[in-house]
C-alpha cells in the first residue's frame, strides 16, 4: 500500500508476468503484458462484479461501470458513452479552454506556486463544467476541497474510526455524493442542455432503457474520480517540457499556427502534440493495476489461476512492457510515429484495456482532450519555470505526486 508500483515491479523481476500474492487477506494473481491483458479483457474468464477490495469498492459507493458485467454493464456503458461521442467532445471544448487560459492567466500573476494543487482544480472545475454545468464558484470550490479529501482514501488504510484518514474519506465521499444529487435532480426539473449529465440522463441502451436517477450519480462520481486523475498528467507533461527544451520549442511552434478557438480540426493538425500526449499518458504512473475476478479457472503462461480469484492487471507495467515498446522506460514521443503503441486493446492501456464497449475508461478521449488544450493554452501564451526541487514522487498517492507538489511559477508571454 505504501508503493504498490514497487510492489508490481519488484515481483515481476523475480517471478515474471504472472504471480501470486494476498491482498487484504484475498488471494490474487497479478498478470501483465500482451497476453496477459487479452485475459483480462475476456468476459468468459474475467468478472468485474466483486472484483475489488470491499475499501475501494466503499470509496466508489456502489455498482458503477468498474464494477458492472454482461448485458447490464453493456446498457450502462452506452448510456455513459452518450456524454463522450465526438460531438459531446467538441461541445466541451470552448469551456475546456476558457477554464485553462483563465487558470494560466491567474497563476501567472501569483508568482511561484503549487502546481499539482492547482491542477486538480483546474481538473475538476472543467469536468464539472462540462458535466454538471457548474461555473467556478463556491459550489466547485467546495467540490474541489472534498475532493483533495476523498482521493487520499485510496491508499490509506480501510480503518473507519473517527479520526482516522479512512473514516474523513467516507464523510467527503458523501458529501460529494449528496452534491451530486441535488446536480441530478437540477437535471431532471430541466433548462440544462448540452452537459455530460444531461447527455447521460437522456440516453438510451440497445435493450431501451434509460438510467436512472441513482445510477446515474454513481456515474458522474466514477467521471469525477477518473477524470481527477489528468492533473497528474499536467504535472508529468511540465516537467517533461521543462527537460527537454527543444522539444518545448517545437511543440510551441505547432500550437502558434493553430486557431485561436481550438477545436477537433486544429488538435488533428498537431499531430506532434498528439504524440507528445499519448507518451505522457503511456510513461506517467496513474495506476499500478486494474480489479477483476476469476469468473473459471484458466491458464496463463503456464499458471492456472484458481475460479473465484482476484486478479490484478498490472496497467503500469503493461505500458512499459519490453516486447510492446522499445526502451519502454525511456520518455519518447517519437516512438508513436514509428508504429509502437498501435494496438490499444492489449498494448497501450493508460485507461484500461479493451474495446470501447467494454472496460477502458469511458473517458479515454475527454482526458486526451483535456491534456491537449491545457498544453496547447500553456505553450501558445505562457512560459514556466520549475525551480530547483525533488521531482521524485510520493508514492504512497494514488496517482503518485511530486514530494515538492511541483513548485512552478508562470509567466505571461
Amino acid at each position: 500500500m505504501k508503493d504498490s508500483f514497487a510492489f508490481v515491479a519488484s515481483r515481476q523481476a523475480e517471478h515474471g508476468p504472472v504471480f501470486r500474492t494476498h491482498l487484504l487477506g484475498h488471494p490474487a494473481a497479478v498478470i501483465m503484458g500482451p497476453e496477459a491483458t487479452r485475459a483480462f479483457i475476456d468476459p468468459e474468464r474475467i468478472q468485474r462484479e466483486g472484483s475489488m477490495p470491499t475499501n475501494v469498492q466503499e470509496l466508489f459507493a456502489g455498482p458503477s461501470l468498474p464494477m458492472l458485467d454482461g448485458g447490464v454493464h453493456r446498457a450502462r456503458k452506452q448510456q455513459v458513452l452518450a456524454a463522450f461521442t465526438p460531438e459531446a467532445l467538441a461541445s466541451y471544448l470552448p469551456a475546456m479552454q476558457a477554464h485553462a487560459e483563465a487558470s494560466l492567466a491567474a497563476w501567472a500573476g501569483q508568482g511561484e506556486l503549487a502546481g499539482v494543487a492547482a491542477f486538480k482544480a483546474l481538473a475538476l472545475e472543467t469536468i464539472d463544467d462540462n458535466f454538471l454545468g457548474l461555473e467556478k464558484g463556491a459550489a466547485t470550490a467546495e467540490m474541489v476541497a472534498r475532493f483533495d479529501t476523498f482521493s487520499s482514501g485510496f491508499a490509506a488504510l480501510p480503518v473507519p474510526l473517527p479520526g482516522t484518514q479512512f473514516s474523513r474519506t467516507l464523510r467527503a465521499r458523501d458529501e460529494i455524493l449528496g452534491a451530486l444529487r441535488e446536480a441530478v435532480a437540477r437535471h431532471r426539473a430541466g433548462g440544462l442542455e448540452g452537459t455530460g449529465l444531461s447527455r447521460i440522463l437522456s440516453a438510451k441502451g440497445e435493450d431501451g432503457t434509460s438510467i436512472d436517477d441513482a445510477a446515474a450519480v454513481l456515474e458522474i462520481h466514477h467521471v469525477q474520480i477518473a477524470g481527477y486523475i489528468v492533473f497528474a498528467w499536467m504535472a508529468a507533461a511540465l516537467v517533461a517540457l521543462a527537460e527537454t527544451p527543444e522539444r518545448k520549442k517545437e511543440l510551441a511552434a505547432e500550437v502558434a499556427a493553430a486557431p485561436q478557438a481550438l477545436d477537433a480540426k486544429a488538435l488533428r493538425a498537431m499531430p506532434r502534440l498528439a504524440d507528445f500526449v499519448r507518451e505522457v499518458k503511456r510513461h506517467t504512473p496513474v495506476l499500478s493495476v486494474s480489479f477483476g475476478k476469476a469468473k473459471r479457472a484458466f491458464e496463463l503462461e503456464g499458471f492456472t489461476i484458481p475460479e473465484g480469484w482476484m486478479v490484478l492487471h498490472g496497467l503500469r507495467a503493461t505500458n512499459l512492457w519490453s516486447g510492446s515498446f522499445a526502451a519502454p522506460e525511456a520518455f519518447d514521443p517519437g516512438r508513436y510515429a514509428r508504429g509502437e503503441g498501435r494496438d490499444e486493446d492489449v498494448i497501450y492501456v493508460p485507461q484500461g484495456a479493451g474495446p470501447r464497449l467494454g472496460h477502458k475508461c469511458a473517458g479515454t478521449d475527454y482526458a486526451t482532450l483535456l491534456l491537449s488544450v491545457f498544453l496547447a493554452s500553456t505553450l501558445r501564451g505562457f512560459e514556466f519555470v520549475l525551480p530547483e526541487q525533488d521531482l521524485g514522487f510520493e508514492w504512497k498517492r494514488i496517482p503518485p505526486e511530486p514530494r515538492s507538489g511541483l513548485r512552478v511559477r508562470f509567466t505571461a508571454r
